[in-house]
């Protein structure tokens, strides 16, 4: 569970140490009526996942994207949780 303070688009690195666009993930504030969201985007643009009433929901966990989400949401906790 995370609660942030977040409404924007951030590029995160996924990966320490990153050099270029293949290694962030990008989190964009979506909302539409009641629902409010942060999706987690790859270098691509494809939906890995997002960020609803504070629970994270993954949508794609092809080979070690897990590692990759888990170390981009740990940095975006640090800078936007409240």
């Amino acid at each position: 569970m995370m609660n942030v303070n977040f409404t924007g688009v951030a590029k995160i690195a996924k990966i320490e140490n990153a050099f270029d666009d293949s290694h962030y993930l990008t989190f964009k504030y979506w909302e539409k009526g009641e629902k409010k969201r942060i999706y987690i985007n790859d270098y691509k643009r494809r939906t890995l996942g997002y960020i609803e009433n504070g629970n994270v929901i993954i949508s794609d966990r092809q080979g070690n994207i897990q590692a990759d989400i888990d170390y981009a949401l740990d940095s975006f906790a640090k800078t936007y949780a409240e």
